[in-house]
């Protein structure tokens, strides 16, 4: 009989003979001697008794959140000390930098937001900032990072209302052109038309969940 492993990463099981899947279990865990890997959104209690009995070595399952084991499986499946508990430093940025009216609080809270994210979120909620957006460019590729948190803070107006974005949970299917390691690539669809229109024609299935089907307008500066 094998093991169910929950865990929060794949990269200490990746040796050996493994393999991956996202989604869904396609492939019966049924193999000796090979780690099956798979990466859903969620896991039940339910799932691990359905398939530990079919498990011949290893089914490895990767979750975005540490699940809780009750009595039911506790004894069955191992929880693996890969999970990380993390907390949300992209949302509080994203809310100082866009609504704080008080920047110099909301500086050190930039400061946590990766420049891409930033940039994505000003340029969808204030299309029309091009004083801004002389200034990032004055800074960006020149200087370090530092400077362009700091336009982000002390250059964005957050009087000035912006569209309200909605949280959507992460999709298991990365979008096109994009790679594992590419941490942001959802948001970046979500909150990039320009991004989002090039998904739109390579591969509309990759799209996010709340992504609109059909291509937006996107303004540009000359």
């Amino acid at each position: 009989m094998g093991v169910i492993i929950l865990a929060g990463d794949d990269a200490p099981f990746r040796e050996g003979d493994f393999v991956v899947m996202r989604g869904r279990m396609t492939s019966p865990p049924t193999a000796p001697d090979v780690t099956y890997i798979l990466h859903v959104a969620k896991w039940s209690e339910d799932d691990s008794e359905d398939w530990i009995d079919l498990v011949a070595h290893r089914l490895v399952v990767v979750l975005p959140k540490k699940p809780t084991l009750t009595v039911r499986t506790k004894d069955r499946v191992i929880l693996h000390d890969s999970f990380i508990e993390p907390t949300d430093e992209i949302g509080p940025a994203i809310g100082a930098m866009m609504r704080w009216r008080n920047r110099n609080a909301a500086w050190p809270v930039v400061q946590n937001l990766p420049v891409p994210v930033a940039l994505s979120v000003w340029r969808n909620n204030h299309p029309d900032d091009i004083d801004t957006a002389r200034r990032l460019a004055q800074v960006s590729f020149v200087l370090p990072e530092f400077y362009a948190h700091a336009v982000f803070t002390f250059s964005v107006n957050p009087m000035k209302p912006g569209k309200r974005l909605k949280v959507v949970k992460e999709d298991d299917e990365l979008p096109i052109g994009f790679r594992e390691s590419d941490h942001y690539a959802v948001e970046l669809v979500r909150l990039a038309p320009d991004v989002a229109n090039t998904v739109r024609v390579q591969a509309p299935k990759t799209l996010p969940k709340g992504v609109k089907k059909r291509q937006t307008q996107v303004m540009e500066w000359l």
